[in-house]
């Protein structure tokens, strides 16, 4: 073993192996439930040929690599070892490599942060595409890679956006570059010789496709291209409030085929006051002052005649509002459309899930939006049998590729002290995944437990079997993860 560790830190030198008992102990375990395991150790490539020759090694000993490049804390287990092997943290590769104004892209490293990503756009008057509310700790690279949905559904064509373009290196050692720029080599696509625009191929073979939501099963990405957006010159929020969620489903499924709406997305009572407040009183205050539902939408006027177009975007969401039946709000009781919209531009440095109590279990599924309302209630009623009260639920429902899905997240907080809660949030998680499973919802992320509900057909399990055999056939890559 000393042998071994003595060329990995070769690799990647003295600073950025690690091994003492609490930094291992770190990375063993997060707020899912998957069994904690500590990792052989923790290192931390500072460049692409460390993370390449750090594979070769890996394939050279049958030693399990964990790749992660997003910091604390964590919630899927998807980073926790399934067998001994080294976990390999790209956070210190965090530069954004280039800005493209003119194309919308940027190149970026795996560990930048949406943050440091939000920053080094702002003099090029753009911004990210991000998921909803980000924590500082997240890596834009994760959570593209992982399918986290973006909050502006117009711009979402696939699953694969906001990607342009990248390069992976494969389980058996190889680099593969994907996208149209597959190729050209990463210094042709920093210096701007080669623009990233589809992310498709090359030829016929789906590379993205096949990593995304892989987790770190197939390979390691050391870099990436993204798509940005222009950051609109005037926008304009609001809420549209209800009781009932069915109430809301006509108007939304109105709203988004003129595809003129910005940020668009749907929150329960409880989602909405973990997002605009951090402390647990102040939660439960706000949440007792708030309708059932509320959906959050922004238009939005960029740097020609925006005056102009938001106020005959307005018009027309209005004319689509009176249709549905339902009112457009600058506010819902204390809380702001745009005191909202300013703090969505930003990233937490408190998680919203974990703002009530000291851990939380997430359950992410997609469905179309009109089963949403018979999933949220079966959530509920499936709480109620538990014992779990359902006010404690945070809801999120976000359209995506351009409103013809929709993604859910249901999230159950619970304090990790409490054992009784602990087991009730356990068996509740696990009862709710399978009955909700028998009515729409798909589980396209299936981290720990998921992946016994989700691998039930035998020929998917074998192709994806065979896929992880050609790609890494040493099955060095975060081995035992998925199925």
């Amino acid at each position: 073993m000393e042998l071994l560790i003595r060329k990995l830190v070769d690799i990647v030198g003295d600073g950025n192996f690690h091994e003492a008992p609490e930094i291992l102990e770190t990375y063993s375990r997060d707020h899912s439930f998957v069994p904690p395991r500590k990792p052989l150790a923790v290192i931390k490539p500072k460049t692409q040929d460390e993370i390449k020759k750090v594979v070769d090694f890996a394939n050279e000993t049958s030693i399990p690599l964990i790749p992660t490049s997003s910091g604390f804390p964590k919630f899927h287990g998807d980073t926790i070892p399934s067998c001994p092997g080294i976990v390999v943290d790209l956070s210190s590769l965090n530069q954004v490599l280039r800005v493209d104004r003119r194309n919308r892209v940027a190149i970026i490293d795996p560990g930048v942060t949406f943050g440091k990503l939000r920053t080094s756009l702002k003099e090029n008057g753009m911004v990210p595409y991000t998921p909803l509310l980000p924590r500082s700790t997240k890596s834009v690279l994760a959570s593209y890679l992982e399918r986290e949905p973006i909050t502006i559904p117009k711009d979402h064509w696939n699953f694969n956006d906001p990607i342009a373009a990248g390069q992976v290196i494969i389980g058996d050692g190889h680099v593969q570059g994907f996208g149209d720029t597959a190729s050209y080599t990463k210094q042709e696509v920093i210096t701007g010789d080669v623009i990233p625009v589809s992310p498709e191929g090359p030829s016929s073979i789906g590379w993205l496709t096949m990593i995304q939501g892989a987790q770190g099963t197939l390979g390691i990405v050391p870099w990436v291209g993204v798509r940005c957006r222009i950051k609109p010159s005037i926008e304009k929020p609001f809420f549209v409030s209800a009781q009932d969620l069915k109430d809301l489903i006509p108007f939304l499924q109105k709203i988004m085929q003129p595809r003129i709406i910005e940020e668009l997305l749907i929150l329960n009572s409880f989602g909405l006051a973990s997002i605009l407040l951090e402390e647990q009183r102040e939660i439960k205050k706000l949440q007792a002052n708030l309708p059932t539902w509320v959906v959050f939408l922004n238009i939005a006027g960029y740097e020609r005649y925006p005056e102009e177009k938001v106020q005959w975007k307005e018009e027309q969401v209005r004319e689509i509002a009176v249709w549905g039946d339902v009112e457009l709000k600058e506010a819902v009781g204390p809380a702001s459309a745009f005191g909202l919209l300013k703090i969505l531009e930003e990233t937490a440095s408190k998680d919203r899930r974990l703002r009530c109590k000291t851990s939380c279990q997430v359950l992410p599924f997609e469905t179309i939006l009109g089963r949403t309302p018979d999933l949220t209630t079966l959530a509920a009623k499936t709480a109620g049998d538990f014992g779990y009260p359902s006010a404690d639920m945070s809801i999120y429902i976000q359209p995506i590729i351009q409103g013809s899905q929709c993604y859910c997240e249901i999230c159950y907080p619970y304090n990790v002290e409490d054992p009784g809660e602990v087991e009730i949030v356990r068996n509740l998680f696990a009862t709710s995944a399978q009955r909700m499973k028998e009515i729409g919802a798909y589980y396209s992320r299936p981290y720990g437990m998921l992946s016994d509900i989700t691998y039930k057909d035998t020929e998917v399990v074998n192709v994806l079997r065979k896929i992880k055999n050609i790609l890494d056939p040493n099955d060095i890559m975060n081995s035992g993860k998925l199925y």
